[in-house]
C-alpha cells in the first residue's frame, strides 16, 4: 500500500541541499571574480574593454577544448574534460562526445592506457601483456615484472646519457619512502623511475624541471650524497602518475615551472584522488601552473 502523503519523506532537505550547493558555487565564483578584479594590473585597466573581450573571446572553453582534443585523436585528455562537466551538470552535454571518445579508443585500443598518440609510450605498450582496462594509468601498467623488464632494456639502449644516469638510480640506498629496488617490495621504486626515464626519452621535461632532476640526481651521486632530493622528486612523479595516462602526465609536466610545483600538485592530488578531473579542466583553462 502507498505511505499516506504525510508518511512520505520531504523533499525539502534535497531542495536545500542543491541550492546550497549552487548558493556555495556562485559564492566562489564571485569571489574568485572579486579577486581577478583586484589583481588586474593597472595596464590592464586602461586597455579597452572591447580589446579584452577580443582577447577573452580567443581562449577555448572546456566544450572547445573536449572538440580539439577529440578531433587530435587525444581521448586521455578529452575524458577528464567531459567528467568535470558532467560533474557540475553542465546543462549543454554534447551527447556525442563519448561516443566518439569511444570510437578512437575502438579504433586505437592503446590510446587508452596513453592518451592518444605518443611513439614512445605505445611502442611500450606493443608489448604489454598485463594491462587492465579499469586502471589506464602510467604506473599501473608498469608494474608488471614483466613490463618493467621490457622496458628497462628498451631504456638501456638509448643513448641520452641522463636517461642512463636515472637508470642507475635503481642501485641506489637511502631511500626513506621507497623500498629499494632490489627488494621485494621495490616494484614502485622501479617503476618509478623507469616513468622518469621514459619521459627524458620523450623531451617531457620542461627546462626548469629538468634541471630540479639534474641537480637532485647530483646530489644524490655526490661523495657524501644526499638522496631526499631525488626521493621527493620521484615521489611527486609516482603520485601524478598513479593517477594519469601517459598523455596526461605529459601536459601536466610542460605547464609546470619547478619541482615545488610538481610537489603542490602532488600534495592535492595525494590529499584527494578525485582532484585530477578538477585540475585537468582548470590546466585547460589556465595553461600557466603558476597561476593556479
Amino acid at each position: 500500500m502507498a505511505s499516506p502523503p504525510a508518511d512520505r519523506p520531504s523533499p525539502a532537505p534535497r531542495q536545500l541541499l542543491h541550492r546550497g550547493s549552487l548558493a556555495l558555487l556562485s559564492l566562489f565564483l564571485a569571489m574568485g571574480a572579486l579577486w581577478l578584479g583586484m589583481s588586474v594590473p593597472a595596464y590592464f585597466r586602461s586597455i579597452s574593454p572591447l580589446v579584452l573581450e577580443a582577447a577573452a573571446e580567443a581562449t577555448p572553453t572546456l566544450p572547445q577544448a573536449i572538440d580539439r582534443h577529440l578531433d587530435a585523436g587525444r581521448p586521455g585528455i578529452a575524458l577528464p574534460l567531459i567528467e568535470a562537466l558532467e560533474s557540475v551538470r553542465f546543462p549543454n552535454l554534447d551527447p556525442t562526445w563519448r561516443v566518439r571518445l569511444n570510437a578512437i579508443i575502438e579504433q586505437e585500443p592503446a590510446y587508452r592506457w596513453s592518451g592518444g598518440p605518443a611513439p614512445y609510450f605505445e611502442q611500450f605498450l606493443a608489448r604489454a601483456n598485463a594491462l587492465r582496462p579499469d586502471t589506464p594509468h602510467v604506473i599501473p601498467a608498469l608494474l608488471p615484472a614483466a613490463h618493467r623488464t621490457h622496458l628497462r632494456g628498451f631504456l638501456e639502449q638509448s643513448p641520452n646519457q641522463l636517461v642512463q644516469r636515472i637508470l642507475a638510480t635503481a642501485g641506489l640506498s637511502g631511500w626513506q619512502r621507497f623500498y629499494p629496488v632490489h627488494s621485494t617490495a621495490g616494484q614502485p621504486l622501479e617503476a618509478t623511475l623507469l616513468c622518469v626515464a621514459l619521459l627524458e626519452q620523450a623531451s617531457a621535461f620542461p627546462d626548469q624541471l629538468r634541471d630540479d632532476l639534474l641537480r637532485a640526481l647530483a646530489t644524490a651521486e655526490a661523495p657524501a650524497p644526499s638522496i631526499a632530493p631525488l626521493e621527493s622528486f620521484y615521489l611527486s612523479i609516482l603520485t601524478r602518475a598513479t593517477r594519469a595516462n601517459w598523455l596526461q602526465l605529459r601536459d601536466i609536466l610542460e605547464t609546470t615551472a619547478s619541482k615545488q610545483e610538481l610537489l603542490q600538485f602532488a600534495q592535492i592530488l595525494q590529499e584527494e584522488p578525485a582532484n585530477i578531473v578538477l585540475l585537468s579542466a582548470l590546466l585547460e583553462l589556465f595553461p600557466d601552473s603558476a597561476a593556479l
